[in-house]
């Protein structure tokens, strides 16, 4: 056996530095290499005074019985997770309090999950100001089932018994997550008479592999915007009421159903803009970790399994970032505060999606990002492997620029969505109150501009 040794590398880099880094360690010695990946992300220190209000947050802290609580919120206090759903993931009454405990301590609204029974509302209802029952029931008529068996399942087992305990717990009845907001589904229960019965609808809206916002999938089942449109189609409709987007989001499976790492933050991101945009109070990623729900463990090519912000703990025990998660860190910085996400209309073409966020402490920033180019993802479904693009590479081929305003002596900053500012200009007279900004699918932020000519 060879000396043992120590082999110390110090990284340092300024407050322009923040952001997403890949180390790939390769070790030689004798006849063996040992190669090893490290993701790992610099954030800068930041308290988040908002988080009561916040529509930002990602469902399920997973807290399994064998996976500390302590490591999952050390993440939550960092990336500004506001809400979250689960309420009972452990099989342990004391790992289920101590968890809702933690969360109540940071100010976390709590989304309970959809199996929840009496008892359990007795055990844990202090903890949440929303009641659902059931989860996704009328994805089986999506999938073929008769409209009418599937409402009266959904109803004997799941509505009329939380109906019951909603009202006996004094919680607001929750329509359970409601698979991509299928308008048959809204109608039956609108023609039911369950439609008053409730004050909030859950959505679940997915558009997996396809972007967010791929305008030829709005009319198809699996549209994440289709699913937006359809359930705020639904409420001018049948009649207004509050909606949470409670699951959304992207998995990162080595198979040509799934997405790039940096696609999954690029994607998220655009989930959390247009599920505001929308009216939802609430737009929640799936999930914090990878995770699956058929067990734990790393499992290479299931799809259910790669949906985490973060990976699952490794053999030391470290959480470990994916893009998305620091994506989500650097997104409720930059928009903490958040009281309106608009679409500006009058800017840019249809290709470009531009939005003025107006934020409490931070003024007005403008969100954008371009579907000029699209990615392989995002024009084929077939299944198979995927060979991944790294996720330091730039994916974004193609570009388009749209005009601005900004006053003369106004600095102009571009941001792009791990924190990394990436043009700053202070405005001149010589400008004529125009700034020219480059998009690209890709997420950006804005700041010292608006979309309106200097008058």
């Amino acid at each position: 056996m060879g000396q043992a040794s120590d082999y110390t590398v110090t990284i340092s880099a300024d407050q322009t530095g923040y952001g997403m880094y890949f180390l790939n360690w390769q070790v030689t010695s004798g006849n063996y290499t040992h190669k090893e990946y490290y993701p790992f992300a610099l954030l800068d220190d930041y308290t988040y005074q908002y988080n009561a209000t916040s529509p930002f947050g990602i469902v399920q802290i997973l807290g399994e019985d064998d996976i500390s609580y302590d490591d999952s919120f050390s993440i939550v206090n960092k990336i500004g997770i506001a809400s979250t759903r689960g309420a009972y993931m452990s099989s342990t009454y004391a790992r289920n309090i101590e968890f809702l405990q933690k969360a109540k301590q940071k100010g976390i609204r709590i989304i309970p999950n959809g199996g929840l029974t009496d008892e359990k509302a007795q055990n844990y209802g202090a903890y949440f100001e929303d009641f659902i029952a059931g989860n996704e029931q009328n994805l089986a008529s999506i999938n073929g089932e008769p409209m009418d068996i599937v409402f009266q399942n959904y109803y004997d087992e799941f509505f009329a018994p939380s109906e019951i305990m909603a009202n006996k717990y004094n919680k607001n009845h929750v329509i359970a997550g409601v698979s991509a907001g299928q308008t048959a589904w809204y109608q039956k229960l609108y023609d039911e008479g369950l439609w008053n019965q409730f004050e909030k609808i859950s959505l679940h809206s997915y558009g997996i592999p396809y972007a967010p916002d791929n305008v030829s999938m709005l009319p198809y089942t699996w549209s994440m915007e289709g699913g937006l449109i359809r359930t705020v189609n639904a409420l001018e409709t049948l009649g207004d009421k509050p909606f949470m987007l409670d699951e959304t989001g992207y998995h990162t499976a080595p198979d040509l159903r799934s997405v790039d790492l940096r696609t999954q933050a690029d994607y998220n991101t655009r989930c959390f803009i247009l599920g505001t945009s929308y009216g939802a109070e609430y737009t929640g990623t799936y999930c914090l970790l990878d995770y699956s729900n058929g067990g734990v463990g790393t499992i290479l090519n299931d799809m259910e399994y790669h949906f985490g912000n973060f990976y699952y703990p490794d053999y030391y025990g470290r959480i470990l970032p994916k893009p998305a998660g620091i994506a989500f860190a650097f997104m409720t910085r930059q928009l903490e505060g958040v009281t309106d996400i608009t679409e500006c209309e009058g800017l840019g073409t249809a290709e470009e999606r531009i939005f003025k966020a107006t934020t409490q402490n931070k003024g007005t920033i403008y969100v954008a990002w371009s579907n000029c180019g699209k990615l392989g993802n995002d024009t084929s479904s077939s299944s198979g492997l995927r060979e991944p693009t790294m996720p330091w590479e730039n994916q974004w081929e193609e570009s388009t620029t749209v005009n601005f305003y900004a006053q003369t002596g106004s600095t102009v900053t571009v941001t792009d969505e791990m924190g990394k500012q990436i043009y700053s200009h202070v405005m001149t007279e010589a400008d004529g109150g125009v700034i020219a900004i480059t998009l690209t699918g890709a997420t950006v932020y804005i700041s010292g501009v608006q979309d309106t000519p200097i008058s």
